[in-house]
């Protein structure tokens, strides 16, 4: 029954990205957590498993998937493979920009009897916004129970851990899924361009003042996209904003460069992992005419 409702639901998603509603691309890591004492190791076979069902589901969904496989945790100071190791490794892959990583955690329960084996597990995870570390969903689904007879013992139960996770990848799936964003409809047209991914950004300002950053606020909140945005930080000439929107890479360091020169400011303006840091170089003494019209 479970396999049967889980064929069911990664059909449906899988559908929907075929429809108006669809999955827009994104860039995807699968991890596998290991650091808790119930945790299935990383090395597990039936993780791997795991991990293959889960990504094949994904990919025919239309998610750009990417696995771990990307050097060795010594690089980041912690073998143990805790979720904070795992963000660090998704933000430093050089093959593509990771724009979610999926942390799941494989768990199993054997259990023996004089005449057969029971073996059960379960899935957990989180579905996290890479550079903000902002969870936007969760994975919790249980295997089949798988029976074997009694005299199964380690070849024979690790395949079978393995059957009872494979059967809960298309739950997993089409968790993950439901977390992603979609693209929309348009009239009776489809849209096969993705819609407008709201993005978690830092801006980071050094060197101005409290004035300045007053008027800068009513900047930020012109910007096409914008959703939100809150103080992270704040000390002498300098301040970190937390700022929410839609808005483009690209589009965000044209309007911030279009604000300083109406500022009348001169600054610097770098942009590296969805951190934007604008440094104040000088500012001249004419009176500034804001011109709050006319914004992408």
């Amino acid at each position: 029954m479970n396999k049967i409702l889980s064929l069911f639901l990664i059909m449906l998603v899988t559908a929907c990205s075929n429809s108006p509603q669809g999955i827009a691309p994104v860039n995807v890591m699968l991890m596998i957590q290991d650091d808790s004492a119930d945790a299935l190791p990383y090395t597990h076979q039936s993780t791997h498993r795991l991990v293959n069902a889960v990504a094949n589901d994904l990919t025919t969904a239309g998610v750009n998937v990417y696995d771990d496989k990307i050097g060795s945790l010594d690089d980041f100071g912690d073998t143990s493979r805790s979720k904070a190791a795992l963000i660090d490794m998704a933000r430093s892959y050089p093959g593509a920009k990771i724009d979610y990583v999926v942390v799941l955690s494989a768990e199993a329960a054997v259990n023996s009897t004089n005449y057969t084996t029971k073996i059960s597990s379960r899935v957990l995870g989180q579905i996290i916004a890479t550079y903000s570390g902002r969870v936007v969903g969760s994975v919790s689904a249980s295997g089949d129970r798988v029976n074997k007879g009694d005299g199964c013992e380690r070849t024979c139960i690790n395949n079978g851990i393995g059957d009872s996770l494979s059967s809960a990848a298309g739950e997993v799936a089409a968790q993950i899924l439901s977390a992603l964003p979609v693209s929309g409809t348009q009239g009776n047209t489809v849209r096969r361009t993705p819609a407008p991914m709201v993005m978690d950004y830092t801006l980071q300002f050094d060197g101005f003042s409290q004035d300045e950053m007053n008027a800068i606020e009513d900047y930020l909140r012109l910007f096409s996209g914008y959703e939100e945005m809150r103080y992270t930080r704040s000390s002498h000439r300098y301040t970190e904003i937390w700022y929410q929107s839609a808005i483009s890479e690209s589009k965000l360091l044209r309007n911030l460069k279009r604000m300083l020169n109406e500022l009348d400011t001169s600054a610097t303006v770098n942009y590296a992992g969805n951190i934007a840091t604008v440094k104040k170089i000088s500012q001249r003494g004419k009176s500034t005419k804001f011109d709050l019209d006319g914004w992408e």
